[in-house]
């Protein structure tokens, strides 16, 4: 493992995710449909996609019939059990409540790791893990009080599945291929029956704010890059426990962006988070 090469790519993929839940909430405020937003940005996204595999589609030939069958299910987990809840858990749910429940991801990255991928379960990677959620607790849950909404569900249910195909799933890939071949066929997997779902459920329809679709688009984009890329030098569990700072900087975005006040509970939360982070990283918890 090497966690000094991977962390700068996993903390670009925390910043950049902190940005796509920030303008899918957007979006979705503003009456977006879920399945329309969707369709929209992986159509925006498509064409860089379609370049990297075209690039590295000599050594797509050259895979195994279980690596294609890997990237199909992280595909079709992506594009269809992750990408279209995310849009209705946060059209039904706040974004700090998003922000806060899709962390239980770490809980289910670090069981399916060590089943699928016989990473180690160790109690210092369960205690810091538990000490990162405590943390984006007390970050989002303001004076303590956590109130449940329609969404919230969708939301657990969307950290499962990024658990196992996204982390899981996606962390097989690097072993056996290219980090940009691993990210962009696994897209292209998911694309088609992705367009086919979405438009016999809504139809094919122009999206309002084609602005913020771009913007949402290009983060997943850097999103998807970065954190293939952590994937291809760290640990499932690393990358997964990094990303916990995707909380700090959705709040300090929304201090700066909708002038909400942070109290003294969330920036004790925001410090447990950084002082766990750096201890996952100095402890070099795999």
């Amino acid at each position: 493992m090497h966690l000094n090469k991977a962390l700068p790519f996993v903390l670009l993929s925390s910043l950049t995710y902190a940005s796509v839940i920030i303008l899918t909430r957007f979006i979705m405020s503003d009456g977006g449909d879920p399945f329309t937003v969707v369709l929209w940005a992986f159509l925006i996204e498509s064409p860089l996609w379609i370049y990297l595999f075209k690039k590295h589609f000599r050594e797509f030939k050259t895979l195994t019939s279980k690596a294609i069958q890997l990237l199909i299910i992280r595909g079709l987990i992506n594009t269809i059990g992750i990408n279209i809840i995310e849009m209705f858990a946060l059209k039904f749910s706040p974004a700090t409540n998003y922000a806060f429940l899709y962390r239980t991801v770490i809980i289910f990255t670090i069981v399916f790791a060590a089943i699928f991928l016989h990473e180690k379960l160790t109690r210092k990677k369960i205690f810091l893990a538990l000490t990162l959620l405590f943390g984006s607790y007390l970050l989002l849950s303001k004076e303590g009080v956590f109130s449940f909404t329609v969404g919230d569900g969708f939301t657990i249910i969307e950290a499962a599945f990024a658990a196992f195909g996204n982390n899981v799933v996606g962390k097989k890939l690097t072993q056996y291929m290219h980090a940009d071949l691993a990210s962009s066929a696994s897209f292209l997997a998911g694309m088609i029956p992705l367009f086919f779902i979405v438009v016999l459920k809504s139809g094919f329809h122009i999206p309002q704010n084609m602005g913020l679709i771009t913007l949402l688009s290009l983060s997943s984009i850097i999103f998807t890059l970065a954190l293939f890329r952590g994937y291809k030098y760290a640990s499932a569990s690393y990358v997964t426990m990094i990303l916990s700072f995707t909380p700090v900087f959705v709040t300090i975005a929304a201090f700066f962006l909708f002038k909400e006040i942070l109290l003294p509970i969330q920036i004790i939360g925001g410090i447990i988070i950084i002082t766990s982070g750096v201890l996952v990283h100095k402890l070099r918890v795999l």
